[in-house]
């Protein structure tokens, strides 16, 4: 399913003396399909280096799925998200109902 991501991200603990390399941020997704009909939104916390604008790739990073419109009305569950090698990312959606 092809779409559009819309976010932000809120540093909600900086790193410190006795940990520098770890800060973490709280993202807030919105996914928009069908020209914005529906939408999937979702909200999580991840670890991130500080002097990186994104968080490593390799292992996903889960966050939760707060809810949706049209299609997605009450949707619910998890989104795994996949930095790749070459930057992009595979989005996977669990969704329950």
């Amino acid at each position: 399913m092809t779409g559009e991501v819309i976010g932000s991200k809120t540093l909600v603990k900086i790193a410190t003396d006795a940990n520098p390399s770890l800060e973490r941020r709280a993202t807030l997704m919105f996914f928009t399909f069908a020209d914005r009909k529906d939408q999937i939104i979702a909200f999580g916390v991840a670890d991130y280096s500080p002097s990186a604008a994104e968080f490593d790739a390799g292992p996903p990073v889960v966050r939760a799925i707060l809810g949706g419109t049209g299609k997605y009305m009450g949707a619910r569950g998890e989104l795994s998200s996949t930095r790749n090698a070459d930057g992009s990312y595979t989005q996977a959606f669990t969704l329950v109902r």
